[in-house]
């Protein structure tokens, strides 16, 4: 059983992951008053607001079962990355536009994830393992990218979220075997 000092920092921690997103909606709504091309309609701020509580709260409950700062940090690359993937592909979308159905295999990637770290029972080696499967998607889909002649832009899209994932992998590998 967890002592009062440790329950409630807990609790505050978790207060701030739940505070933090509703902050951050403030820039696009501050935004949107003030400006005519800056039009976000209420479905929008509430996908932003859904995305960014699960992710804020995903890295909350991580970051509680490790306690390596290079695991946390790993922890909250791949977060933000995976975050930073499904904005772009719900805005944009990374190959083509949004409602191309290529751009389906991202959200599959995310899905394969978060099974991995589930099941695994957020262990160290499958968090590394959840953050492989992005990676290696991503290097696939940029090298369909080049293969099918898409726009250099894609390539580049998919071979940075590669890194940034590699990275992540490597960080939560470091922390694992090293503790702080």
């Amino acid at each position: 059983m967890l002592n009062q000092p440790v329950l409630q920092h807990r609790k505050t921690s978790l207060s701030i992951a739940i505070i933090i997103p509703f902050v951050a909606l403030l820039i696009p709504f501050i935004a949107s008053q003030s400006s005519a091309e800056f039009n976000w309609s209420v479905t929008d701020f509430v996908l932003v607001g859904t995305m960014l509580l699960v992710a804020s709260l995903t890295f909350w409950f991580l970051s509680h079962k490790v306690t390596s700062r290079y695991c946390k940090t790993g922890i909250a690359i791949g977060i933000l990355a995976y975050l930073a993937a499904m904005w772009a592909n719900l805005a944009v979308g990374i190959v083509g536009n949004p409602e191309n159905p290529v751009n389906l295999v991202f959200y599959a990637l995310l899905l394969i994830s978060t099974f991995i770290t589930y099941l695994g029972k957020f262990s160290s080696k499958k968090l590394i393992l959840a953050m492989l499967v992005p990676l290696i998607g991503f290097l696939v889909m940029a090298s369909v990218a080049f293969f099918y002649n898409e726009p250099v832009h894609v390539q580049f899209i998919c071979l940075s979220f590669s890194c940034i994932f590699a990275m992540s992998a490597w960080l939560i590998n470091t922390g694992s075997r090293f503790r702080l």
